[in-house]
């Protein structure tokens, strides 16, 4: 063996916190260096710590960093003050082997290695979690298991780690683009050195060398479920800006066979393991496993999407597009339509308008529309296409829905409460009551809930009344859909309750439709309806209204548990195609018996939606049937803004998938159930052709289809922080007196 080679030891700090960590450190090296090497402390940004140092460590050069803030940037201050042939790193936080040098140094005997790194094993300051996996301590910046054994590896560790000098010379050091800033969880930057070094090197060769260790101390704060999190969401991040720079063939290699091999085998020991006993323990580590996998994923999806072009503006998601006039005609008798101006000056160039037959929707008509308007004549020649195309359709007479005045209503109207849940949108909120008010149901009152963070402080907001129905106010403190929905539930006493949000205007007929949907037969416990656009001004609304899927069909559909008439593989579980939250009714009774609405799921909470979809599916899952009526119509304001947009693709696969980890939980035994549908599934998300993925116009955009998985990804695991966070809510409304609400207008007023 050649006589050991001459090193410069870089030791990276930024905080006193970690004092007594950093003397263990430099204490643990200084031992070790013969006489021609060197210790180098590179201070990131912190000149009390570097003179602390200074003052300690006498015999340590000591650097402070002249580049951008973080790791890289303090490493590659180090690299530039040392003097010896190898440079090697040692982590702050870290203690060495009294061998550690000589073993770590041994494989440069081979001239093709121009880089080693050693074994990292994890000192737990509390002891080992026993859900935290061992092949997730690369999270803790350890050696994981199923790490590859001594000879060449892909990357070194950079808790533990060397390189010859000549390497950043030719090459430069490590790239600040990606790596640890402070505290921050991100990493990944000895990764992308280690890549960039053999693809430009091929001959190279890094090295393992396991006999060369260091212990790493792991606080109690980063043996938590919450940094287990963040730092796989941040691994995630920095994996794709690593693929970006290298390649992802190359950057992603190590990747793919941890997850098509390590993992898998790891889950599949611990499920024996659990099911001979093995305890909680076990099970713990496979769904830690599962978690894991999932929030690296949606940390690369969510960092690959952030990386492509910037977001555009507003007005440049479709920078063609010219808005439409909304609007509705009815087949029985059809006027003209007058041109009008949008609300950027411009006159409408198009007409996007509700087609009714006697009053009930059976299609859409897209028109041309001059400024001059359109006369009755060109409105029924362009029906008359639209009718010949199956664009719009005539029922039978002897289809025809009966009028709102059948017996059933005129002899028989249950009261009827609308819950109106609303935060800080004032103007929305007065024009969506006074649609509301204008109903032509004769016996109803108009509940709002208020989830603004002052609510109570505020008090309520100045409304239009109406002679003959109540307006009462309230509001919930706990932010939520959900929770204010079970708000309102604790004082409703009609037998029927209906939802809509603050944002849309009901049709006159809205509410006698509703209630006429649970004549259709004895078993209905929820009615649900359809949702039109209110208007078509920009082109993100257009956007939104082509792929989410709001409008359910012109025809009036019954679901029951009843799977084998239903030829749907995805029944109950693809609640979404019920209806939606914005458009629904429930008899109270029913929706009382199913415990309320989830306060863990919906706008507002940690999961973003889903608690429609919940409600829906235990509506059907306890027997009851839902009916999908059309005539009940609402019309809502889509978002005008693009940026809306991301947000909101991804609330809607957060809150799919949430919904169905919800269904899970409550129940462990439908595991079974949706594993067998899991193909069905994966086929009808990310499927070209699937009927979800069909209707996405040309133009939509890959990065609110990747926006939407990336939601679905994290759903299950936001649901079960968010389940966690409103542990201390009720659910259902208890039997104890409740706050009672404000009466703003009484009825006979």
């Amino acid at each position: 063996m050649n006589a050991r080679r001459g090193v410069s030891v870089v030791v990276c700090c930024y905080t006193e916190d970690r004092w007594d960590d950093i003397c263990g450190a430099l204490g643990s090296v200084l031992p070790q260096l013969r006489i021609d090497d060197e210790l180098i402390v590179a201070v990131d940004h912190a000149p009390e710590l570097a003179e602390r140092v200074r003052a300690w460590f006498p015999h340590a050069v000591v650097v402070e960093n002249t580049e951008a803030r973080g790791l890289s940037g303090a490493r590659n201050t180090g690299i530039a003050a040392a003097r010896a042939e190898i440079v090697a790193f040692l982590d702050d936080d870290a203690v060495a082997n009294p061998d550690w040098l000589d073993r770590l140094l041994e494989p440069y005997d081979r001239p093709d290695v121009v880089a080693v790194g050693g074994r990292v094993v994890p000192r737990w300051d509390a002891g080992r979690p026993s859900w935290f996996p061992e092949e997730f301590d690369w999270v803790v910046g350890c050696t994981y298991a199923g790490h590859p054994g001594e000879g060449p590896i892909r990357n070194v560790i950079g808790a533990n780690m060397s390189f010859r000098r000549d390497t950043f010379s030719e090459l430069g050091g490590f790239d600040d683009r990606v790596g640890r800033v402070g505290a921050l969880p991100s990493g990944c930057e000895e990764t992308e050195l280690c890549i960039r070094v053999q693809q430009r090197r091929p001959e190279s060769v890094i090295w393992y060398a396991p006999d060369s260790i260091v212990h790493h101390r792991v606080r109690p704060e980063r043996a938590t479920r919450a940094y287990f999190r963040q730092r796989c969401i941040a691994e995630g991040g920095s994996k794709t800006r690593v693929a970006k720079l290298v390649g992802a063939r190359d950057g992603l290699s190590s990747e793919r066979s941890y997850a098509t091999r390590t993992l898998p085998l790891a889950a599949g020991r611990d499920l024996r393991l659990a099911m001979n006993g093995g305890g909680r323990g076990a099970l713990a580590r496979v769904g830690a496993r599962a978690s894991g996998v999932a929030f690296t994923s949606a940390g690369f999806a969510k960092t690959r999407v952030a990386m492509r072009r910037p977001r555009k503006a507003s007005g440049e998601v479709r920078p063609d597009y010219r808005p439409a006039l909304v609007g509705h005609v009815d087949l029985a008798s059809p006027g003209p339509l007058e041109g009008a101006t949008s609300i950027s000056g411009a006159p409408y160039g198009r007409a996007f308008l509700l087609v009714r037959d006697h009053g009930r929707p059976c299609g859409i008509l897209e028109a041309e529309l001059p400024e001059g308007g359109l006369s009755e004549q060109d409105i029924k020649e362009r029906l008359r296409d639209a009718i010949e195309q199956r664009d719009v359709v005539v029922m039978p007479r002897d289809e025809a829905p009966v009028s709102i005045s059948t017996p059933w209503l005129s002899s028989k109207t249950p009261r009827v409460t609308v819950v109106v849940a609303t935060c800080g949108r004032p103007q929305e909120l007065r024009r969506c009551v006074e649609s509301i008010l204008a109903c032509d149901y004769p016996d109803f009152d108009v509940l709002i809930v208020d989830n603004s963070p002052d609510a109570e402080q505020q008090g309520p907001p100045e409304l239009p009344f109406a002679p003959g129905h109540r307006v009462s106010w309230t509001w919930e403190s706990t932010p939520g859909l959900a929770c204010a929905h079970n708000r309102a539930l604790r004082e409703v006493t009609a037998p029927i309750v209906a939802f809509t949000d603050d944002d849309v205007v009901v049709d006159s007929h809205w509410l006698s439709r509703l209630v006429a949907g649970f004549g259709v037969a004895p078993d209905v416990g929820c009615v649900t309806g359809m949702i039109f656009p209110l208007e078509l001004e920009t082109g993100a609304q257009a956007l939104v209204e082509q792929s989410v899927g709001f409008n359910k069909g012109f025809e009036q559909r019954i679901f029951r548990d009843d799977r084998f008439a239903v030829d749907d593989p995805l029944f109950p579980y693809a609640a979404g195609r019920f209806g939606s939250g914005a458009n629904m009714a429930f008899r109270t009774e029913a929706l009382l018996a199913v415990g309320g609405f989830d306060p863990a799921l919906g706008t507002g909470t940690r999961a973003r939606g889903g608690d429609d979809l919940a409600a829906f599916f235990d509506i059907v899952s306890s027997g009851h049937a839902l009916v999908y009526e059309p005539a009940a119509v609402i019309f809502h304001a889509h978002r005008r803004d693009a940026a809306a947009l991301g947000r909101q693709a991804f609330g809607y696969g957060a809150g799919l998938t949430a919904y169905l980890m919800k269904t899970l939980m409550n129940r462990p035994s439908r595991a079974i159930d949706l594993a067998g549908r899991v193909p069905a599934g994966l086929r009808y998300a990310l499927g070209s052709d699937s009927v979800k993925n069909a209707r996405l116009p040309d133009d939509y955009s890959r990065r609110l289809v990747l926006r939407e998985r990336v939601g679905m990804l994290a759903g299950p695991m936001l649901y079960i922080a968010s389940r966690r966070a409103t542990r201390h809510v009720r659910r259902a409304p208890g039997t104890e007196q409740s706050r009672r609400s404000r009466v703003l207008s009484a009825a006979g007023e």
